[in-house]
């Protein structure tokens, strides 16, 4: 099975952009989740609906993946929620943007940004 990417975290992102890089290395650590991250191909966004401007894009390039502050515009799905309150019970459904252009895309890469469960 190949290696697990390389995560890099731009110096000047924000603490999201660590937190996403510190989560999505944890999940990489089991070899399915790894495989899965290797073969995706393109940029998802995350953007928080809070009172704070906060966002980070994950772009997946095979062996590596590069986490930066904001949301670039070649993002394929940009995700917007209340980061804060994301994976807890009752909390307001993410709205997600350019499901229909990447589905496939959308998909795994959600699942492998998905922060785990409260409780």
């Amino acid at each position: 099975m190949p290696d697990a990417p390389t995560i890099t975290v731009a110096d000047d992102a924000p603490p999201l952009a660590h937190m996403l890089g510190a989560q999505l290395g944890a999940k990489l650590e089991d070899p399915k989740q790894a495989a899965t991250a290797a073969r995706l191909r393109g940029a998802l966004a995350m953007r928080h609906t809070g009172p704070d401007d906060i966002a980070a894009t994950v772009r997946f390039k095979g062996d590596r993946i590069e986490i930066v502050g904001g949301v670039d515009a070649d993002a394929r799905v940009v995700v917007a929620a209340d980061l804060l309150m994301m994976g807890q019970p009752g909390a307001p459904r993410p709205r997600v943007k350019g499901v229909l252009r990447a589905p496939r895309f959308a998909l795994r890469a959600g699942k492998l940004l998905r922060p785990p469960r409260a409780g």
